[in-house]
């Protein structure tokens, strides 16, 4: 019996070591690094299973060409696996015009738009099926030459597929220059590698500026985050969004007892911050809450800051100001002074007669 015994537990310690190591074998490889212009590049991922929260994110900066239009493009991307309650969100920051593309088959989607104040963000709630697309695509016409033009892809959903896959897509639009590519599963960072690609050096902007240079992330030792920007929905009634909203995206759930998030106050705004209640918004199970902000003045410019912890959706916002009831420009004339201006005119008259 105890020579079984001891066999029995051998056996048992080297099934959970089994286990463990299988359930710890989950990687994320990408490969090459360093490629030319349309050049494939592959990303592998071993032992991912279904339900995990994946999420694919795509960064890149060109430099603006006066004149011409600029495009970030994953061309002939496949992915073996579906992303179900899926989303894809794109940004492009100093753009006069932006569209966004997407063909798949015979079926091709077009978003665009003219944004006024150069950032176009875009939210797209779908399934990704599983397949290959012939493209995902950001189009932009520079709205200032001097300013490089910022692209991000971002694809995120839950997985549905095979556990061993190779998603394989080039990049075009960019003929030298760097691209970072971030994977995270579950919120966890698994890659983040910056492509190189026609032997370019030019380098990706920190992801702690958002790419309209609006707000800054400060205090997160987390170099993965990101800051995008987005269009705020859902604004309580009595509030109004200043600015658009920021999505800070990192691989961890808490940002850190030191993060601060800080945002510029328009111009017409920071004229006169007397008649405004400001505050930075957090967007939380669907409503958006109140935090203890800040203003304060530096290099002249004023801004607003506030603690943030955890990654989500951040909005620069006021209280709506009550309208003020505009007096009336005319008032009623009293009655005994209108008839004695009366009597006063016919006795004119009167006198004039004679």
């Amino acid at each position: 019996m105890g020579s079984l015994s001891r066999i029995s537990v051998a056996l048992l310690v080297a099934t959970i070591i089994s286990c463990t190591g299988a359930a710890g074998a989950l990687s994320v490889a990408l490969h090459p690094t360093e490629v030319g212009p349309g050049e494939k590049i592959f990303v592998e991922i071993t032992d991912l299973p279904d339900g995990s929260d994946f999420t694919l994110l795509t960064e890149g900066i060109s430099p603006a060409d006066p004149g011409g239009n600029l495009t970030f493009q994953l061309t002939e991307f496949e992915i073996p696996f579906s992303l179900v309650n899926g989303e894809i969100l794109v940004n492009v920051a100093n753009s006069r015009h932006a569209a966004f593309k997407v063909k798949k088959g015979d079926t091709i989607a077009t978003v665009e738009a003219y944004p006024p104040d150069g950032i176009f963000s875009r939210k797209e709630v779908r399934n990704i099926s599983s397949g290959t697309y012939a493209y995902i695509r950001l189009e932009a016409t520079p709205l200032s030459p001097d300013q490089p033009v910022s692209s991000v892809i971002q694809l995120k959903g839950i997985k549905q597929g095979p556990r061993d896959a190779t998603l394989s897509f080039s990049i075009d639009g960019i003929r030298s220059g760097q691209v970072r590519i971030i994977t995270l599963i579950d919120g966890t960072e698994y890659l983040n590698e910056l492509i190189t690609i026609g032997g370019g050096a030019s380098s990706v902007v920190r992801g702690t500026v958002s790419p309209d240079g609006i707000a800054w992330l400060t205090g997160t030792s987390d170099s993965y985050t990101r800051l995008l920007v987005l269009k705020p929905v859902g604004v309580p009634d009595g509030w109004e969004a200043v600015t658009r909203s920021y999505q800070v995206v990192s691989s961890g759930t808490d940002l850190g007892s030191d993060a601060m998030l800080t945002i510029t106050i328009p111009g017409t705004i920071a004229a006169d911050l007397d008649r405004h209640t400001l505050f930075i918004a957090h967007a939380k199970d669907g409503s958006w809450e109140m935090l203890p902000s800040r203003i304060l003045v530096r290099d002249g410019v004023a801004v607003i800051t506030a603690p943030v912890r955890e990654p989500g959706e951040y909005c620069l916002m006021t209280l709506e100001i009550p309208e003020t009831p505009v007096p009336a420009t005319r008032t009623p004339f009293p009655a005994p002074l209108f008839l004695a201006f009366v009597l006063t005119a016919f006795a004119v008259i009167a006198m004039r007669q004679k």
